[in-house]
């Protein structure tokens, strides 16, 4: 059995318009990068099943704004 046990599932707005999410200055600075990438339900969804990983555990994230 797989588990990803820190994940963090976005609104899909926030995942096809972070920019707009960037006056939260921790969101800018661990999300701004080119590296770094968003998922929302479904792409995790996929994500899973793509890699076998059969539970995760869901973390929310410290929103500032």
């Amino acid at each position: 059995m797989k588990i990803d046990f820190h994940t963090h599932v976005f609104d899909p707005d926030v995942v096809k318009n972070r920019e707009n999410y960037f006056d939260d200055d921790t969101f800018s600075l661990l999300y701004s990068g080119e590296k770094s990438k968003l998922i929302d339900y479904n792409m995790l969804s996929e994500a899973m099943i793509a890699s076998g990983i059969d539970y995760i555990v869901a973390m929310g994230f410290p929103w500032k704004m």
